[in-house]
């Protein structure tokens, strides 16, 4: 709104200003995904519940439904190395070596370095005799000996 003062043009480029820092700012959270420490107490009954889901379906041998579930997690917390691990998981019992490496993959880029889990794990034994997994653990151990420093 401008008021006869005559500083319409100021009042509208101030406007225009809060306008796109507020724009600026919600598309910054949306593409971060907003979480962090402090969205956890927002975020945890629904980590919660996919995890009862996966670990109900899994338990149960369904694989559609563990996966349904892992693969849901995954996109509600993008950056939880786990849910990316579990979808790896599987899809390497659902025997689709190529799509459980790349899960696997996203894993370990966020920070899933166990190599000792991956490579004990019974989910993962399709996967083992494969290069691209040999691969993977070399890229786990040397994450694990040289963490980002932004982690």
């Amino acid at each position: 709104m401008c008021y006869p003062t005559g500083d319409c043009e100021k009042q509208t480029m101030t406007n225009a200003r809060i306008l796109l820092a507020a724009c600026l700012a919600a598309a910054c959270a949306a593409v971060a995904g907003a979480q962090s420490v402090f969205d956890m107490p927002r975020l945890f009954p629904r980590h919660k519940q996919a995890l009862g889901q996966f670990l109900r379906a899994a338990q149960a041998g369904d694989l559609l439904g563990a996966e349904t579930a892992a693969r849901a997690a995954a996109k509600l917390f993008p950056r939880d190395a786990n849910w990316h691990y579990n979808v790896a998981c599987v899809c390497a019992r659902d025997n689709r070596p190529d799509e459980a490496l790349e899960w696997l993959g996203k894993a370990i880029a966020l920070g899933f370095t166990d190599t000792r889990k991956m490579e004990g794990d019974a989910d993962l034994a399709s996967l083992r005799a494969l290069p691209r997994f040999k691969e993977l653990m070399g890229e786990a151990a040397e994450l694990a000996k040289n963490p980002p420093r932004n982690a």
